[in-house]
């Protein structure tokens, strides 16, 4: 994905929360991805190279009810744990 892209999914995203529910006020979006090499090397002559895609996002809504009660959800998602899930839940995917 390139960046224009990923900004746009996580624009997406932000307005999916909006739009929700007209009590929700406030909307914080973290998204990151970061690719790694890892080397495990012994004394016995073992030489293991593990790449890692590492995909992760947090989504917060804080919202205002009646008599000024506020509310706040959080919903993380990580590739660690279930990658697909990111993608599975795009609009329109």
């Amino acid at each position: 994905m390139s960046l224009e892209e990923k900004r746009q999914l996580i624009e997406s995203y932000n307005q999916l929360l909006l739009n929700f529910d007209t009590r929700i006020q406030t909307t914080n979006i973290t998204y990151y991805d970061r690719f790694t090499i890892t080397y495990f090397v012994n004394s016995i002559g073992s030489c293991i190279a593990q790449e890692r895609l590492d995909v992760n996002g947090k989504f917060r809504a804080i919202a205002r009810g009646e008599g000024d009660l506020v509310k706040q959800a959080v919903h993380s998602i990580s590739s660690r744990s279930d990658y697909n899930t990111l993608f599975d839940i795009l609009p329109g995917a």
